[in-house]
Formats: structure tokens, C-alpha cells, sequence
């Protein structure tokens, strides 16, 4: 996508807004970066948040890297269960255009946490659009990405089956905590298996080449229309079950 002026920029986070407002039943807006972030020097980066206008819906959650970022439901009447939320940020970079600042969107992204208001949340998976200039590498883009553990922490820090008699493992009881153990070493390595290496192609099946799965944005529009489909579908996803709801396989 080529370098874009402010006012398009603008406009973007405008005609977002927009949409996502009709989707969600409430206020979203983009919140700027403090200071004339449209005179950043060339190279320099800006970035964008979105957040709710609606202070009781207004939430902030850590990431994955440690950063602080403005989350919101993705239904409002959920807010005090456990349930999920969503946060919005963007990075363009400064370009200079002869007399004019423009700017280039290096990545997008949708961050998924799981958790209640003010009682803390943990961030589950993303789904991101970064340009391969910028951010993107050898990864398919769009994509998926995970953020949590492949396996549920059930054996961590030593809380492992204790070695019978006969050198086997007693498994505890349905429900029970395990045991302190011998078992460490063995399943050290279980503790380690993720899914947060992997970035799961969204699009790009029908193109050619070896890197079929990196798609870049034609315009802002396409960035638009590809971040209210993924929050959509999640959240017509998320409507189908409740918190403590047991899903089968």
C-alpha cells in the first residue's frame, strides 16, 4: 500500500470507528498519540489505539510484551462476567513526500484477551496485518496468531505426580491438585509447547508463488473491510457459548 496524507489516515480511523460502532451497539473512537503526530520526522512510527467512549466499558490490559492497551467487550451486557475483550493498534511509519508528511501503514492488528472488568486479563490470540518491510518477514499475512500455551499448565513449578513404589507415576484423582514429584526433568519440556511461533494464513490460497499467503492491503479500505470481518466473526463466534459453558468436541 503506498504512503498515504493525513487526511486519509484520518478518514480511516473515522469510517472505522463507524463501523465498528454499528457492530458493537456503542461508541469506539481513535485515540492519537499525544502531539503533532502528523510532523513526525521520516522513519519515526505512530501509533494508534482505539477505545471505548463509554467509561463504563473503559478497561486497560498488559500484552503479551508488557504494554499497557485500552481494551472494550465485545458485548457490552458481558461486561462484569468473564468474557472477551478486544484491543485495536496500528503502526504507520513517517514518509517524506517532497513539502508533504505521509504516512505508511507498517501493521495492524486485533489483540483477543480473556477476563472480567478489573479483575485483570490474559491476552489469548491476535489476528495482524503487518507489512513485510516493516514487520511482516517470511510470515503469511494476514494471519492468525496464538498466545497461549499449546497445553493447559496443569504440571508447573513441581506440581507433579509423585513416583509410586514401583518407580510409575500416581495420576491424582479427577479434580485433585498433583502431587509434588519426581517427574520434573521429564515434563519440563511440556511446559514449553506453544503455538505462539505460528502465524495461520488468512488469505492468499488463490495466489501464486511461494509466498502465496502474504497479501498486502491495496488501500485503506482493504485494511478496513478485513479488520470489521475478523472482529465480526469473532464476536458471532463468542455469542454461542457463556462462560462455564462445557463445549464438546
Amino acid at each position: 500500500m503506498d504512503p498515504v496524507s493525513t487526511n486519509t489516515v484520518r478518514g480511516f480511523h473515522r469510517d472505522l470507528a463507524k463501523d465498528l460502532r454499528g457492530i458493537l451497539g456503542y461508541g469506539v473512537d481513535t485515540r492519537e498519540p499525544p502531539g503533532p503526530w502528523y510532523k513526525r520526522e521520516p522513519g519515526q512510527a505512530v501509533e494508534f489505539q482505539l477505545h471505548t467512549t463509554v467509561g463504563a466499558l473503559r478497561e486497560s490490559a498488559k500484552t503479551k510484551r508488557g504494554r499497557q492497551c485500552q481494551v472494550f467487550p465485545l458485548h457490552a451486557d458481558r461486561a462484569n462476567e468473564r468474557t472477551l475483550w478486544v484491543a485495536w493498534q496500528e503502526v504507520w511509519v513517517s514518509c517524506a513526500h517532497g513539502q508533504a508528511r505521509k504516512f505508511r501503514l507498517a501493521a495492524a492488528s486485533w489483540l483477543f484477551f480473556w477476563g472480567q472488568y478489573a479483575r485483570g486479563m490474559e491476552q489469548l490470540l491476535r489476528a495482524e496485518w503487518a507489512q513485510p518491510p516493516d514487520f511482516g518477514g517470511h510470515a503469511a499475512q494476514p494471519h492468525w496468531h496464538f498466545d497461549r500455551s499449546l497445553l493447559p499448565r496443569v504440571y508447573d513449578h513441581g506440581d507433579l505426580p509423585e513416583a509410586g513404589a514401583n518407580g510409575a507415576s500416581e495420576s491424582p484423582a479427577v479434580g485433585e491438585a498433583p502431587a509434588t514429584g519426581a517427574l520434573a526433568p521429564m515434563l519440563q519440556g511440556l511446559q514449553e509447547l506453544t503455538l505462539e511461533g505460528l502465524h495461520l494464513g488468512m488469505g492468499g490460497w488463490n495466489h501464486d508463488g511461494p509466498r502465496c499467503w502474504q497479501c498486502v492491503p491495496a488501500n485503506t479500505a482493504d485494511v478496513r473491510l478485513w479488520a470489521v470481518r475478523a472482529m465480526s466473526d469473532v464476536r458471532s463466534q463468542e455469542s454461542s457459548f457463556r462462560p462455564g459453558q462445557v463445549l464438546s468436541p
